[in-house]
């Protein structure tokens, strides 16, 4: 068996550590792109989540740390990045308010109508606008129906929309099977 001199391990211990500086390079410039790509749009959504600056600033560095790790060495794909770097800032939430309460809330395993609207509406409306997800992709993430998604961002849109200062806003008519009502 041949025995390594100690300038081989040397020469192999150079190597190894030129590899992990090299990796950790790579990390660092993946990270920067992604701030450069996402932040915005993301820290928007975590401020929309959580609704303080400070937490909302250290899950996007979480997020986008997590972010340039997964992705070393693979294509960039923009709307997928956003897609998957979305759906983990969102899982973070989740696991946040776990662990305040001691259990991981999953409204999408819950039957809709003990969702309150508002949260239900406030995290298909993040979703999509912060995530840049369809509604098919929000329905899916959220355990809803993709018609009920549909329905209610087609109710924000009308709000939105008709929203008057001091004026209450009308129901949206909704079509069924007889016709429209």
């Amino acid at each position: 068996m041949k025995q390594n001199s100690p300038d081989t391990r040397a020469v192999e211990d150079i190597a190894k550590g030129t590899r992990a500086d090299r990796e950790a390079t790579e990390t660092r410039r993946h990270a920067s792109d992604l701030y450069g790509r996402h932040a915005e749009a993301l820290y928007s959504f975590a401020l929309f989540l959580y609704q303080d600056a400070g937490q909302a600033e250290e899950a996007l560095v979480t997020t986008l740390a997590w972010g340039a790790a997964a992705r070393v060495g693979r294509p960039a794909d923009t709307g997928a990045e956003r897609r998957l770097l979305t759906s983990r800032l969102l899982l973070g939430h989740r696991r946040s308010t776990a662990g305040r309460s001691g259990h991981l809330d999953r409204p999408e395993r819950r039957h809709a109508s003990t969702i309150p609207l508002s949260l239900h509406e406030k995290t298909v409306l993040g979703l999509v606008m912060f995530g840049e997800l369809t509604y098919r992709q929000a329905a899916s993430l959220t355990g809803a129906s993709a018609a009920s998604v549909a329905d209610r961002l087609r109710s924000l849109l009308h709000r939105a929309n008709t929203f008057d200062e001091g004026r209450p806003v009308p129901p949206v008519r909704t079509a069924t099977r007889e016709g429209r009502q």
